[in-house]
C-alpha cells in the first residue's frame, strides 16, 4: 500500500501578473509592458536571493500571466514543474484551486508558486488564509503564505510589491 505524505506546513507565494497594456481587443491577449516584465523579474530574482526552493509554478493562461511566467522563471532560473489551469482566469473557481492546492500537498510539494489575476488573488488569498486582512495585489507582487495542511489555513508571512525593491 502506497503512504501518503503530508506536510504540515507549505509555503504558497501567490503573484500578480505584471502590468499590462491596455489596448487590445480581448482580455486574454492583454500583453505585458515592457515595465511589468522587468518588475516581474526582479521580483522572481528576490526569491532567489531568499532561497526559496520553488518546486512548481502554476499560471493562467492569459497572455499577460504567460509573458510574467517568462520573467519569473528567468529571475528564478527556473527549469521545474509548471502547470497551465484554466481556473487561474480572472473569475476562475476557488474551490477547485483549493481542492488542487490540498493534492498538492499530499504528494508532499513544499513551495508553489500561483501567477494569476483580480479578483481571484483576492478571493484565493481569502481561502486560504481566513482569519488575515486581505493585502492589495498590485501589478507584480508577491504575496508568501505559509500554509497549514492539517488546519487548512494559512498566515501571511509578508507581501512584496515592486515599488518597495526597484
Amino acid at each position: 500500500m502506497k503512504q501518503k505524505i503530508f506536510l504540515l506546513n507549505m509555503k504558497i507565494f501567490i503573484m500578480r501578473h505584471g502590468k499590462a497594456a491596455l489596448d487590445a481587443s480581448h482580455d486574454p491577449t492583454r500583453p505585458l509592458v515592457y515595465h511589468g516584465y522587468k518588475e516581474s523579474f526582479c521580483m522572481a530574482s528576490l526569491l532567489t536571493k531568499k532561497s526559496y526552493k520553488i518546486k512548481k509554478i502554476l499560471v493562467s493562461p492569459y497572455l499577460r500571466a504567460q509573458q510574467t511566467l517568462i520573467a519569473v522563471c528567468q529571475g528564478l532560473a527556473f527549469a521545474g514543474n509548471i502547470e497551465v489551469l484554466l481556473e487561474l482566469r480572472p473569475n476562475g473557481n476557488i474551490a477547485i484551486i483549493m481542492c488542487y492546492i490540498y493534492s498538492l500537498s499530499e504528494i508532499g510539494l513544499e513551495n508553489i508558486i500561483i501567477i494569476s489575476h483580480l479578483p481571484l488573488l483576492s478571493y484565493l488569498f481569502s481561502a486560504l488564509c481566513p482569519e488575515e486582512i486581505r493585502p492589495k495585489f498590485v501589478t507584480s507582487s508577491i504575496s508568501c503564505i505559509s500554509f497549514d495542511v492539517s488546519t487548512k489555513k494559512g498566515i501571511l508571512n509578508w507581501q512584496m510589491n515592486p515599488a518597495e525593491i526597484l
